[in-house]
């Protein structure tokens, strides 16, 4: 905040004769007019710091400028990081959305599998039972086969000794 330098009244003086009995006082008017020359040195060195008062407007005009730019910057930039932000979460989006459907159908095509698996286990049982039966089967004509073998056998057997004893009893050789 820019400090204010005013200029202070002659002390005692209030009046047109009180004026001019203090110009007539040499002493006093030299060390009033000191004073106001050192206040002169005093405010040109501050504005020397500041600078010339026709810069200090440019200067103004130049700072509102840039502030005016930097806020328009910082707002494009807030806009290009939103428009970032939202084509992100676009894409994860979509990303998710593929990852969910692509889930999907490898648990459909895993659920497929498994029934065809299951399926076909359950065909591999239903055919080992049907050829354990078939086994059981031929193993119980294998048995009958052989028996019945043994009896034709014995029956052949039986039917050769009749024919010899017949043979021998008619007589032919």
């Amino acid at each position: 905040m820019a400090k204010i330098i005013s200029v202070p009244p002659i002390p005692g003086v209030d009046g047109l004769f009180a004026l001019l009995a203090f110009l007539d006082n040499k002493k006093a008017f030299q060390a009033r007019l000191d004073e106001l020359q050192d206040m002169h040195a005093q405010i040109t060195a501050l504005i020397e710091k500041v600078g010339k008062a026709e810069e200090i407007e440019t200067m103004t005009t130049n700072a509102v400028v840039a502030l005016e730019s930097a806020r328009d910057k910082l707002a494009e930039a807030g806009a290009k990081a939103d428009a970032l932000r939202a084509a992100a979460q676009r894409e994860a989006d979509a990303m998710r959305e593929t990852i969910h459907d692509e889930r999907e159908k490898w648990l459909a095509q895993r659920d497929s599998v498994r029934g065809d698996l299951d399926s076909r286990l359950a065909e591999v049982d239903r055919r080992e039972a049907a050829l354990k039966g078939a086994e059981d089967r031929a193993s119980r004509l294998a048995a009958t086969a052989a028996s019945d073998l043994a009896a034709a056998k014995a029956m052949r057997d039986e039917a050769e000794t009749r024919l010899s004893r017949m043979k021998a009893a008619i007589g032919s050789p």
